[in-house]
């Protein structure tokens, strides 16, 4: 499961914050990093599925605007061109990109939101 090595790979950069698929719990302490699949597309062969092009979204919550810059920043750079297997029994990942960044704020929660849109490739 891609899911799994997005996972372990963020987990590994994230200074200590927890990393969850679509939500964090209710009343989880920042920071933490959610993530969530957006969309896959397949590239099949005459004879093979082929690669995958899966989409994900990432999501930082901290509670001070300077810190989550800088977790977004260190995740950026150790996801982006990344290749390998991530994680043991997890698909070769043949490239990780970056498509977008964003922030924005939580005035219910008061927390900043760091948003990395990334791109895998993998078979």
């Amino acid at each position: 499961m891609i899911e799994k090595a997005l996972q372990s790979k963020t987990e590994s950069l994230s200074n200590g914050a927890k990393v969850y698929p679509l939500a964090a719990p209710e009343g989880e302490k920042t920071p933490y990093i959610v993530y969530a699949r957006s969309g896959t597309d397949r590239l099949p062969t005459l004879t093979e599925q082929g690669a995958h092009k899966t989409s994900f979204q990432l999501t930082i919550a901290e509670k001070s605007y300077s810190k989550m810059v800088e977790l977004r920043k260190t995740i950026r750079e150790g996801l982006e061109f990344q290749t390998g297997v991530f994680k043991p029994g997890t698909p070769e990942v043949q490239n990780l990109l970056i498509e977008n960044e964003d922030e924005m704020y939580d005035p219910e929660t008061k927390e900043y939101i760091g948003i990395l849109d990334i791109l895998i490739i993998y078979n």
